[in-house]
Protein backbone atom coordinates (compact mmCIF):
# COMPACT_ATOMS: atom_id res chain seq x y z
CA UNK A 1 0.00 0.00 0.00
CA UNK A 2 3.12 2.20 0.41
CA UNK A 3 3.60 2.33 -3.27
CA UNK A 4 0.30 3.47 -3.47
CA UNK A 5 0.32 6.31 -1.13
CA UNK A 6 3.48 7.24 -2.61
CA UNK A 7 2.14 7.54 -6.21
CA UNK A 8 -0.94 9.24 -4.84
CA UNK A 9 0.93 11.86 -2.86
CA UNK A 10 2.36 12.79 -6.17
CA UNK A 11 -0.88 13.21 -7.57
CA UNK A 12 -2.73 14.86 -4.17
CA UNK A 13 -5.01 17.37 -6.28
CA UNK A 14 -6.84 14.18 -7.98
CA UNK A 15 -6.69 12.15 -4.72
CA UNK A 16 -8.43 15.27 -2.34
CA UNK A 17 -11.07 15.52 -5.19
CA UNK A 18 -11.59 12.24 -5.43
CA UNK A 19 -12.14 11.92 -1.46
CA UNK A 20 -14.29 14.92 -1.49
CA UNK A 21 -16.56 12.82 -3.99
CA UNK A 22 -17.15 10.17 -1.52
CA UNK A 23 -17.61 12.48 1.32
CA UNK A 24 -20.12 14.72 -0.93
CA UNK A 25 -21.48 11.46 -2.36
CA UNK A 26 -21.77 9.60 1.08
CA UNK A 27 -24.32 13.26 2.52
CA UNK A 28 -26.33 13.11 -0.81
CA UNK A 29 -27.36 9.91 -0.19
CA UNK A 30 -28.47 10.71 3.42
CA UNK A 31 -31.88 11.21 3.84
CA UNK A 32 -32.31 14.64 5.37
CA UNK A 33 -34.11 13.51 8.32
CA UNK A 34 -30.93 11.38 9.30
CA UNK A 35 -28.86 14.36 8.54
CA UNK A 36 -30.53 16.08 11.42
CA UNK A 37 -30.67 13.51 13.68
CA UNK A 38 -26.95 13.41 13.52
CA UNK A 39 -26.54 16.54 13.59
CA UNK A 40 -28.03 17.42 17.06
CA UNK A 41 -27.93 13.80 18.97
CA UNK A 42 -24.56 12.88 17.54
CA UNK A 43 -22.50 15.31 16.44
CA UNK A 44 -19.07 13.47 16.56
CA UNK A 45 -20.41 10.76 14.22
CA UNK A 46 -21.94 13.23 11.74
CA UNK A 47 -18.48 15.33 11.74
CA UNK A 48 -16.48 12.17 10.87
CA UNK A 49 -18.86 11.42 7.81
CA UNK A 50 -18.86 14.81 6.76
CA UNK A 51 -15.25 15.08 6.99
CA UNK A 52 -14.17 11.57 6.09
CA UNK A 53 -12.63 10.41 2.54
CA UNK A 54 -13.31 7.45 0.71
CA UNK A 55 -14.15 4.45 3.08
CA UNK A 56 -14.25 7.25 6.13
CA UNK A 57 -10.70 7.72 6.21
CA UNK A 58 -9.83 10.94 7.79
CA UNK A 59 -8.28 13.31 5.26
CA UNK A 60 -5.23 14.31 5.50
CA UNK A 61 -2.29 16.09 3.85
CA UNK A 62 -0.88 12.35 2.81
CA UNK A 63 -2.42 9.88 1.29
CA UNK A 64 -3.93 6.95 3.44
CA UNK A 65 -4.57 4.17 1.85
CA UNK A 66 -6.89 1.71 4.18
CA UNK A 67 -6.71 -0.95 1.71
CA UNK A 68 -6.60 -2.48 -1.80
CA UNK A 69 -9.95 -3.84 -1.61
CA UNK A 70 -11.48 -0.17 -0.55
CA UNK A 71 -9.44 1.12 -3.59
CA UNK A 72 -10.58 -1.57 -5.96
CA UNK A 73 -14.18 -1.27 -4.97
CA UNK A 74 -14.37 2.41 -5.30
CA UNK A 75 -12.81 2.21 -8.82
CA UNK A 76 -15.84 -0.46 -10.16
CA UNK A 77 -18.20 1.51 -8.20
CA UNK A 78 -16.66 5.02 -10.12
CA UNK A 79 -15.17 4.17 -13.06
CA UNK A 80 -12.32 6.27 -12.11
CA UNK A 81 -9.24 6.51 -9.44
CA UNK A 82 -6.42 8.60 -9.31
CA UNK A 83 -4.21 4.96 -9.16
CA UNK A 84 -6.26 3.18 -11.88
CA UNK A 85 -2.94 2.80 -13.38
CA UNK A 86 -1.40 1.65 -10.44
CA UNK A 87 -4.07 -0.63 -9.92
CA UNK A 88 -4.18 -2.43 -13.59
CA UNK A 89 -0.38 -2.96 -12.95
CA UNK A 90 -0.83 -5.26 -10.43
CA UNK A 91 -4.15 -6.56 -11.05
CA UNK A 92 -3.43 -8.77 -14.32
CA UNK A 93 -6.65 -10.41 -14.15
CA UNK A 94 -10.04 -8.87 -14.03
CA UNK A 95 -12.51 -11.64 -15.69
CA UNK A 96 -13.29 -14.88 -14.57
CA UNK A 97 -12.00 -17.63 -16.81
CA UNK A 98 -15.04 -19.69 -16.64
CA UNK A 99 -17.01 -17.39 -19.14
CA UNK A 100 -19.77 -16.75 -16.69
CA UNK A 101 -19.31 -12.90 -16.06
CA UNK A 102 -20.03 -11.16 -19.20
CA UNK A 103 -19.50 -7.43 -20.05
CA UNK A 104 -22.72 -5.44 -18.16
CA UNK A 105 -23.89 -2.20 -18.46
CA UNK A 106 -22.18 0.15 -15.64
CA UNK A 107 -24.11 -0.05 -12.52
CA UNK A 108 -26.15 -2.92 -13.45
CA UNK A 109 -25.95 -6.39 -12.05
CA UNK A 110 -27.42 -9.74 -13.55
CA UNK A 111 -28.24 -12.06 -10.58
CA UNK A 112 -28.02 -15.12 -13.08
CA UNK A 113 -23.86 -14.22 -13.02
CA UNK A 114 -23.95 -14.90 -9.42
CA UNK A 115 -21.14 -13.61 -7.36
CA UNK A 116 -18.25 -12.68 -9.72
CA UNK A 117 -18.92 -8.99 -9.93
CA UNK A 118 -15.31 -7.47 -11.47
CA UNK A 119 -16.32 -9.27 -15.26
CA UNK A 120 -18.95 -7.28 -15.34
CA UNK A 121 -18.42 -4.29 -14.96
CA UNK A 122 -18.49 -2.00 -18.50
CA UNK A 123 -14.87 -0.91 -19.88
CA UNK A 124 -12.91 -1.90 -17.09
CA UNK A 125 -9.97 -4.20 -17.90
CA UNK A 126 -10.54 -3.48 -21.52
Amino acid sequence: MRSMENLLESRIGEWKRFNLLFTRLRMSVMLAERKNFERHYARRKFDALRRGGIGGIARSARPTVKCIHLQIASYLGTGFHPASDWMSERMTRWECEEGFCVRAKRGSYDEDYGDCLVGGIAGFGA
